[in-house]
């Protein structure tokens, strides 16, 4: 039996020269994107991080289970209810802004999934959808039982698709950015301007912006206190970063 190292590179390039129809019918450059280039100036395409499907399910399990452990620990109603003020209406502020546009993300991914100009490309851009449609299911699912308890949960959940002028706003600005775009706009657009411009800077400044915010914490003999909401959220700008540094190098070839 091959050692993972040995069947993965096989498994990510998988792209053939077609017989019946022209490159140009497979990847129209209207949804794949401008400029047109064959794919032999695709092949070199590389991620930087390189996984497969199983261990992409296992890591997720993982990542699954600690989202459950911390709605079981800290996330039941009765600890909702003790949240101050500031902490429960960032909370609003995510629960109205950010599941439903997430959500738009994995329409996006899946075009680069289809239309993306290399195999590796395609498979990388279905983790994608996979991880935008989990961080669509994820928030929903924690905000769920807040619904009938504060009215204004409520009408978080249907803010995105109200005629209120920020709502309006946010679907114009997602629609434009991950519905309307081609694989290449996409893929740049998606993680340099959205993810690293846009993105990161909201979650980091609701991680770090509010010192005075109160969350709840467990302690090792299991009593539950509040903390200071820390410097403490994740980053995941490098990552999106290095997922797009090859296709702005080859798009950019063409302008000089």
């Amino acid at each position: 039996m091959l050692s993972r190292d040995e069947w993965l590179p096989l498994a990510r390039k998988l792209d053939w020269e077609f017989s019946y129809v022209r490159e140009e019918d497979v990847f129209p450059p209207i949804i794949s994107g401008r400029p047109w280039l064959p794919h032999a100036e695709w092949k070199d395409w590389e991620e930087s991080f390189k996984t497969s499907y199983r261990e992409y399910v296992d890591n997720q399990y993982e990542k699954d289970m600690a989202v459950y452990a911390v709605r079981d620990a800290v996330g039941r109603l009765e600890n909702i209810q003790k949240l101050a003020a500031p902490w429960m209406n960032s909370l609003k502020v995510h629960a109205a802004a950010l599941p439903l546009a997430e959500f738009t993300g994995v329409i996006g991914s899946l075009r680069m999934a289809r239309f993306g100009r290399d195999s590796a490309w395609r498979t990388m851009a279905t983790f994608g959808a996979l991880d935008e449609y989990r961080h669509t299911q994820i928030p929903l699912l924690l905000f769920h039982q807040l619904v009938r308890w504060d009215p204004q949960f409520d009408w978080a959940h249907k803010f995105y698709h109200t005629n209120n002028w920020f709502a309006i706003a946010a679907r114009h600005f997602f629609d434009e950015l991950t519905l309307g775009q081609n694989a290449i706009e996409f893929a740049i657009g998606a993680n340099f301007v959205l993810g690293n411009r846009v993105h990161e800077p909201a979650i980091r400044w609701l991680g770090v912006a509010g010192p005075r915010i109160q969350r709840p914490h467990v302690r090792e003999d299991g009593d539950q206190h509040s903390d200071r909401r820390g410097p403490s959220c994740p980053n995941r700008s490098p990552r999106h970063r290095r997922r797009d540094e090859t296709r702005s190098r080859i798009r950019a070839v063409p302008a000089r």
